[in-house]
C-alpha cells in the first residue's frame, strides 16, 4: 500500500477525455431504478406535497437508452423517453412521450430542459448523483410558455434490478 501511496502522490490525472470523469462509469447513466419521495411547491412557494417518483434507466448499447418516468406532483402517469447520447450529452429521439436534451458534468451531475407533450408542459432538469453514485439529488421547474407555475426536488437511491 506504502509503494502504491508513494507512486500516485502529487501525481495530476488529466480526465477531461473521460466523461465518467474517472469513476470507471457515467452514475447517471447506469441500467437501474432511483426511486425517492419529491416535495413539490406551486408558484408561490407553497407546499403541494410529497409524492413518489421513479427513473427507470435501460441502456440497449453504449450509445442509446431509455429512460422511463413515473411520480411527481405534474406528469405522474408513466413517460418513456428514447435517448441517444455521447456521454457528455444526451438528447431524445424518435416519438418519445417527452423530448429534450441534457448535458452532462463528470457522469454525476446534468442540466436539461424537456417538453412533456401529453400535457404541454416544459421542464427544467438539475441531478447531481452523490460520489459512490448510491443517491441523487433532482430539482425540476414546471413551466407554461414563459411562466414558472411549480417546483419539484428530492433524492432518489439507486439500485440495480437487472
Amino acid at each position: 500500500m506504502l509503494a502504491l501511496q508513494e507512486r500516485t502522490r502529487g501525481a495530476h490525472y488529466d480526465l477531461r477525455d473521460d466523461p465518467a470523469a474517472g469513476h470507471g462509469e457515467v452514475f447517471l447513466h447506469r441500467t437501474g431504478v432511483w426511486r425517492g419521495k419529491v416535495q413539490a411547491l406551486d408558484e408561490d412557494g407553497r407546499s403541494i406535497g410529497c409524492f413518489s417518483y421513479t427513473e427507470t434507466f435501460q441502456s440497449a448499447t453504449p450509445s442509446t437508452f431509455a429512460l422511463n418516468l413515473q411520480g411527481g406532483a405534474f406528469d405522474a402517469p408513466l413517460r418513456t423517453l428514447s435517448c441517444v447520447t455521447n456521454q457528455w450529452q444526451a438528447w431524445t429521439t424518435g416519438d418519445s412521450d417527452v423530448v429534450g436534451s441534457y448535458s452532462l458534468s463528470g457522469g454525476r451531475a446534468l442540466s436539461g430542459q424537456f417538453y412533456h407533450r401529453q400535457i404541454g408542459l416544459r421542464c427544467w432538469w438539475r441531478q447531481v448523483a452523490t460520489l459512490d453514485g448510491s443517491r441523487k439529488a433532482i430539482v425540476q421547474h414546471w413551466h407554461r410558455g414563459g411562466r414558472r407555475i411549480d417546483v419539484q426536488f428530492g433524492v432518489l437511491e439507486f439500485a440495480k434490478v437487472w
